[in-house]
């Protein structure tokens, strides 16, 4: 545990949790954009249920042994039901994202409507309520202070609604060129920060991450400079590869170890590498492959 290959690892493990707050303000950006038509008809028959049919097939693919065993040898539908519905660790992923596409129509009709300064407001509440408070709880605990940030709690803006929302604002609002080289200044040292205080909610991720939203538009937002032909198509098909890679890396992440790695002596640091390239590389080629044909490709990658 104390070594330097494994302090590295830990490190990049730290890094890669800025991800899905990054994911979600892209998906704000997308869905909560006026200028996008996007119909609460199709939210629900195309996006949710496609995700919906994709989390009950997929999980029946990471656990389908002891589904079997719990219906055919236990003989115990509830427990078979139990098992499927208990996804995969990074299947948490799928359920909080509906919850987010729900709200889209009520967001989007908010959003037409409102002025900046109420955007403002409710992402600074945001701020206090959720980012804050979640990083000063690491430094100020006891029985107190856990009355004080129970108090602190408004459920109805905090988790991944607030980033969905910021998405939106930094995709249609410019951020003054203060407060963009502030949050260039520190995101870095937020970043080594993070290596010891990682959390999506906490001031060592947020800033990184909005810091990182808002150069990528600076430098890749509409009017702005433009990838060359292969990096751009290269990236188009990695997004629309996205949720079948997401949802099967595991398994092969979990074979990789067991066939290949586990017999070899690699240094952690290499270990971690090769199995992220070939998982990457694997789910993306299955992906690919399913998502050619017709229904599977639609509905499961």
């Amino acid at each position: 545990v104390g070594t330097i290959e494994f302090q590295v690892v830990s490190f990049a493990n730290s890094v890669a949790r800025m991800g899905v707050p990054v994911f979600v303000m892209v998906s704000g950006a997308i869905f909560l954009n006026p200028n996008k038509e996007v119909s609460t008809k199709k939210i629900w028959t195309h996006t949710i249920f496609r995700l919906i049919v994709a989390y009950l097939v997929w999980a029946i693919a990471y656990d389908a042994g002891n589904m079997w065993n719990a219906l055919f040898v236990e003989h115990s539908l509830s427990r078979m039901v139990n098992i499927w519905l208990d996804a995969p660790y990074h299947f948490w992923f799928i359920p909080m994202i509906i919850g987010l596409y729900t709200l889209v129509p009520v967001l989007r009709s908010w959003l037409r409507n409102a002025q900046q300064k109420e955007v403002q407001y409710l992402l600074t509440l945001y701020f206090l309520v959720q980012i804050l408070r979640e990083t000063l709880r690491v430094f100020f605990q006891g029985e107190t202070a856990g009355y004080i940030y129970d108090f602190w709690r408004m459920d109805v803006i905090s988790n991944y609604v607030g980033y969905y929302i910021l998405g939106y604002y930094l995709a249609t609002y410019e951020l003054s060129d203060k407060v963009k080289k502030g949050l260039y200044a520190i995101a870095f040292p937020c970043v080594i920060a993070g290596y010891w205080v990682s959390d999506p909610f906490m001031l060592f991720t947020f800033v990184p991450v909005v810091a990182l939203f808002t150069f990528c538009g600076e430098v890749f937002g509409p009017g702005k400079r433009q990838l060359p032909g292969a990096a751009e198509a290269l990236l188009s098909g990695l997004a629309k590869d996205t949720l079948g890679i997401y949802l099967m890396h595991l398994l092969l992440v979990t074979k990789v170890n067991e066939i290949w790695m586990e017999p070899l002596t690699v240094n952690l640091v290499w270990k971690t590498i090769i199995v992220t390239l070939v998982s990457f590389a694997g789910s993306g080629i299955i992906t690919g492959i399913l998502r050619r044909i017709p229904v599977v490709g639609r509905y499961l990658v």
